[in-house]
């Protein structure tokens, strides 16, 4: 399944996401995160919430869970005014993007150079 909001598009199946056919590298744990926020589809998703899907039974600090939001955050930069993850004070977030899902088989134009190229390199070796 592919979901677009703002000028992104994430790929579920091949776990990619772009921003203007550009790639952006998100960790297991960003792409979690961003997950669970277009899961949401724009619920508030408290911090309980995150802490629970992230990292079930193990303890992480306020501080760990606010740096992943600001580094996803940080990913998701398109406009210095344009909020993607609204901070909820005393709650948690909300991802405000509006999310447009789909099914698709196409391959993303990016994913697929990359796989030519990886075609190419292992055809030269």
């Amino acid at each position: 399944m592919k979901f677009k909001f703002d000028r992104y598009v994430l790929d579920t199946e091949a776990r990619f996401i772009s921003f203007r056919n550009q790639s952006i590298d998100l960790t297991p744990k960003l792409y979690s995160l961003l997950m669970l926020f277009i899961e949401s589809e724009g619920r508030v998703v408290s911090r309980q919430d995150i802490h629970d899907h992230l990292w079930p039974g193990r303890f992480v600090t306020e501080d760990t869970l606010y740096q992943l939001v600001a580094r996803l955050r940080n990913c998701l930069k398109t406009q210095k005014s344009c909020k993607i993850i609204e901070n909820i004070h005393g709650v948690g977030y909300r991802f405000t993007a509006e999310i447009k899902s789909y099914h698709s088989k196409v391959i993303p134009m990016m994913l697929k150079r990359f796989l030519w190229g990886v075609f190419f390199v292992c055809v030269l070796i």
